[in-house]
């Protein structure tokens, strides 16, 4: 193992290991990329309707102020309700905190997506309108059409197909062990598959090692 590394066949199929393992971590990244692109999209497209809901809240909060000033002016002359001005009243205090809140709200999820975008927490971020399709234009959909598409270019679904294959080279690993073990690590992910068991030599824990890999 010391002079001539090379000889050990467990080193042979571990580095072909490292190599397929390599690759499942490559789309364990775009995965990961993939997904990030996906969450913000899907935030900012709810930053715009928020936004929406917002200038709505705050239009019919200023609707409020008009008609709680005349309610008021309309108590004062004995022509309404005291009751009724307190209804007024209580709708536009709600009004008010429900567009603060909402306000709170925009602050935070842009601070995220400007985050997300790459770009300094403190960036002033304007968010360009999305014209949505007009839904009674819209066709139906066929998942089947679509399943066999994502499926063949699923970061994840290639990703297992990577572990599926590393498994006979660590089968054909643990046989040839009795003639040395692989000295180097497993895979780049900082090693998490070299915690599978390889013992040297061929003894009672080969068959449990064997049931390991195959669970």
């Amino acid at each position: 193992q010391d002079i001539a590394p090379f000889l050990v066949p467990a080193n042979w199929f571990r580095r072909k290991e490292s190599e397929i393992l390599y690759k499942a971590e490559m789309e364990g990244y775009r995965a990961l990329q993939a997904n990030g692109i996906y969450a913000a999209r899907s935030l900012y497209l709810k930053v715009l309707m928020d936004q929406m809901l917002h200038e709505n809240l705050k239009n019919y909060s200023e609707r409020l102020t008009k008609l709680n000033s005349l309610a008021v002016d309309r108590l004062s002359l004995g022509l309404e309700r005291p009751e009724v001005v307190r209804e007024i009243q209580i709708q536009h205090l709600k009004i008010q905190e429900d567009v603060n809140q909402l306000k709170i709200l925009l602050e935070q999820e842009k601070r995220t997506l400007t985050q997300a975008l790459g770009f300094p927490a403190n960036t002033e971020i304007d968010l360009a309108p999305v014209e949505l399709p007009d839904e009674s234009r819209l066709l139906n959909v066929n998942p089947a059409d679509w399943e066999t598409v994502a499926l063949k270019n699923s970061p994840e679904m290639k990703q297992y197909d990577h572990f599926l294959k590393v498994i006979p080279q660590i089968k054909k690993e643990i046989s040839f062990a009795f003639l040395g073990v692989p000295s180097h690590s497993r895979g780049t992910a900082g090693g998490v598959f070299d915690r599978l068991p390889v013992s040297q030599g061929l003894g009672f824990a080969t068959g449990p090692q064997m049931k390991i890999i195959k669970s």
